[in-house]
Order: C-alpha cells, then sequence, then structure tokens
C-alpha cells in the first residue's frame, strides 16, 4: 500500500495536485491568523469596512474576467497566436474592470453609504481601481 501511494507521489499530476492542495491549505490557515489578529488590534467597524473593500474589489474583478481565466486554461495551450490572444484578453478585461470599478464609485452611496469615503477622496478611489485592476490581472495571470 505504502509503494502505491509512493507511486501515486512520483507521477506529476498527483505531485502538483497535492502541492495545490497544500498551497491552498497554508493560504486559508495565513489568512484566519491575519484577520484574528486584525479583529483583535482593531475596532470592528475598520475590519468591516476593509472586508467590505475587499470583497467589492473581488467581485468586480470576477465579473470583469468574463470567464476567460478558464478559457485560457483549456485553449491558450492549442492556440497559434498566444501573445495576440493574450494581449486581446488582457485589454478587454482592464477595461471593463475599470469601467465597473468607476460605477462602483459613482454608485457607491447607493451600494453602501459606509463606504462614500472612496468617493470623497480622489486618492482612495484612484488607489481602489488600481487595486482591482491588479487583482484582475493577477487572476489572470494565475491562469496562463
Amino acid at each position: 500500500m505504502i509503494k502505491d501511494l509512493l507511486g501515486l507521489y512520483k507521477a506529476s499530476l498527483y505531485k502538483n495536485a497535492f502541492f495545490i492542495m497544500l498551497n491552498s491549505i497554508i493560504v486559508s490557515a495565513l489568512g484566519f491568523v491575519f484577520w484574528s489578529l486584525n479583529a483583535r488590534n482593531f475596532n470592528s467597524h475598520d475590519v468591516g469596512l476593509a472586508l467590505t473593500l475587499i470583497s467589492s474589489m473581488s467581485l468586480i474583478s470576477n465579473i470583469s474576467i468574463l470567464g476567460f481565466d478558464d478559457a485560457i486554461i483549456g485553449y491558450l495551450g492549442k492556440s497559434n497566436k498566444k501573445d495576440v490572444q493574450l494581449r486581446s484578453i488582457f485589454m478587454l478585461c482592464g477595461i471593463v474592470t475599470l469601467l465597473l470599478s468607476i460605477i462602483f464609485i459613482i454608485f457607491i452611496s447607493l451600494l453602501s453609504p459606509s463606504l462614500l469615503i472612496l468617493k470623497e477622496n480622489v486618492i482612495y478611489s484612484i488607489l481602489f481601481i488600481l487595486f482591482t485592476l491588479f487583482w484582475t490581472y493577477f487572476v489572470l495571470l494565475d491562469s496562463v
């Protein structure tokens, strides 16, 4: 039985799957520790605002990707023009991210009045848009 398990571990597919699962466990544990420390050291209002901003960025990014993350995994390897397709995907997703982020900031008073700090401070608005764009690009790069 142990030889069978070692044989599975030597196969690259199973080894990669093991490391992906290990990565997910470590990132989840570190995230739990991070937010636990934040909840102890900061007041609940500030932690709630931070989580709301992160969730908003994640939602905008996931919508902006338009399913291209899965398409990259499935079809890019078979393509002859990888660079052209990747450039087009990144450009389209970037434009959609910018538009959705700007729309979110414009309608922030209706969506979440406690986040009006984004609308009142231009620097925060620009940073929100940039970090959402980086998030989108990170997810796309992860698929590549």
